[in-house]
């Protein structure tokens, strides 16, 4: 067994390769490396702050690793952060010019950094959803339901006689799950997940707590409308694990998504109950908050016309898409010219793989995503070519002529990899932006890495020593 100064020696040794690997992966994604960052203070009371890269290499390949983590000192204001992001920055040799963003949940502090910085800083998708979702959770008709459901789970797992006999009831019915899931209003989702057992252990429930608490007996309407807040929820929270993807782009999901729940999924009908419009209305009023701003709505709407799935805007006015496609115009311009590569023969170009047909089916799951607007964002354009273009327009119409994705399973990074050389400068902007992560969930999970190893029985780990295992952990796959 190696003593404790030769494991260190080893880990430390592992750390200084996979700083070169990581230096490696920044000048790969010549086109730009998109960053997350947040900050956490460990059980030892140590403060750190995350830095993670977000870019696409010569291959097409979209790659997300941690690239440092450092000790914050001073008091965590915006100054101070945007101060120790500056340093991280030089360090590893990443001028601002190719940082197309910086993705970060909604705290003011973190936020006045980037502006100090001035890099784009569209909001965490993911934070600011579940944030309406908690808006509308908390609205007065809503929070009734909430509290009989919680006082209801509470109950029962705090004595070993119900929890033992809804165990019992559930498998003698047969049904699949037998234990009840309590919410925690930290975490993504666990509001449904409470909700969807409390409606499938019904009977068990109902049994238990006319036996043991009949006070805690929810009305036939409690039933009613838990059923409706699990048909309004069970979207977001497969938005949310969509959204939370590293392997593929997301951040031009977002635009057509919030299209989609704002003019679809949260429009108040008559047929809705009072409860169910106010939690549309609460969770529509905290949103409209977050993403009314132009600079993020601009991010977001180049990186969906770069998508092959969205790049006809189906989902936008015509008035809407003549302006992103202007404002792709304005980026293709500012990024300047592409250098020279010879193009591949055609011989080297495999014909591009149908996986489905031209129609584009869905599955049930894109359909719950995206809603009607699945369908709309993929149809063909019909606009034709105008004459007297520069370079730059006659690429645009070219590519909004040129077919587009058939399917959203199709991989929009295989669909440029083969037209990168047709698409000169529109290919570069496809890499910046398509590289940029809708939510901020790699440096979240980095510090869920950072609890698992800065434990109340470790807590004199150095935060030298944390670092290196957190990034060693990170990046253990990549």
């Amino acid at each position: 067994m190696p003593c404790r100064p030769t494991i260190k020696k080893v880990i430390g040794k592992k750390y200084e390769v996979e700083q070169q690997k990581i230096k490696k992966r920044i000048d790969d994604c010549k086109e730009g490396v998109a960053t997350t960052t947040d900050g956490w203070t460990s059980i030892a009371n140590d403060g750190y702050l995350s830095l993670t890269g977000h870019g696409i290499n010569d291959q097409w390949e979209l790659i997300a690793f941690c690239i440092d983590i450092i000790v914050l000192t001073e008091r965590h204001t915006g100054e101070h952060l945007a101060e120790a992001l500056s340093k991280l920055f030089d360090e590893w040799g990443m001028d601002k010019s190719i940082i197309p963003a910086i993705v970060t949940d909604s705290a003011p502090n973190i936020r006045k950094a980037a502006r100090i910085l001035d890099i784009p800083n569209p909001p965490c998708f993911g934070h600011n959803l579940q944030l309406g979702v908690r808006a509308g959770l908390e609205h007065e008709l809503v929070a009734v339901v909430v509290k009989k459901s919680k006082e209801m789970v509470t109950f029962i797992h705090h004595s070993s006689v119900a929890c033992s006999q809804v165990k019992t009831i559930a498998k003698a019915s047969g049904i699949s799950i037998t234990t009840l899931q309590q919410e925690c209003p930290t975490r993504w989702g666990s509001a449904l997940g409470m909700f969807e057992s409390v409606e499938t252990l019904k009977i068990p429930v109902t049994t238990v707590l006319f036996q043991e608490k009949r006070e805690l007996l929810p009305d036939d309407q409690f039933w009613i409308d838990l059923h409706d807040l699990i048909a309004i929820l069970k979207p977001m929270a497969a938005i949310t694990a969509r959204m939370s993807g590293e392997a593929y782009p997301t951040m031009s999901y977002v635009y057509p998504i919030l299209i989609d729940i704002v003019s679809n999924k949260l429009v108040v009908k008559e047929s809705d109950s009072p409860m169910i419009k106010g939690f549309k209305t609460a969770m529509l009023e905290k949103i409209n908050i977050v993403f009314d701003k132009e600079e993020v709505r601009d991010l977001m709407q180049v990186a969906s016309v770069l998508d092959p799935r969205f790049k006809h805007l189906g989902f936008l006015k015509p008035s809407a898409q003549r302006q992103a496609y202007s404002l792709l115009k304005e980026k293709a311009e500012d990024l300047g010219k592409p250098d020279p590569s010879p193009a591949p023969s055609p011989s080297n170009s495999p014909p591009e793989k149908r996986t489905r047909n031209d129609e584009g089916t869905l599955e049930d799951e894109d359909v719950l995503i995206f809603g009607s607007l699945c369908l709309n964002a993929m149809q063909k354009d019909s606009s034709r070519l105008p004459k007297g273009k520069t370079e730059i327009d006659i690429e645009i119409d070219n590519y909004k002529k040129e077919k587009g994705c058939s399917s959203l399973k199709d991989c929009p990074l295989q669909w440029w990899k083969k037209r990168q050389h047709q698409f000169p400068n529109l290919s570069r902007l496809a890499k910046r932006y398509l590289a940029i992560p809708a939510t901020s969930v790699k440096s979240e999970r980095l510090f869920s890495d950072g609890t698992n190893t800065v434990t109340k029985k470790r807590a004199s780990l150095l935060p030298e020593s944390a670092i290196e295992l957190i990034v060693l952990h990170a990046n253990r796959n990549k």
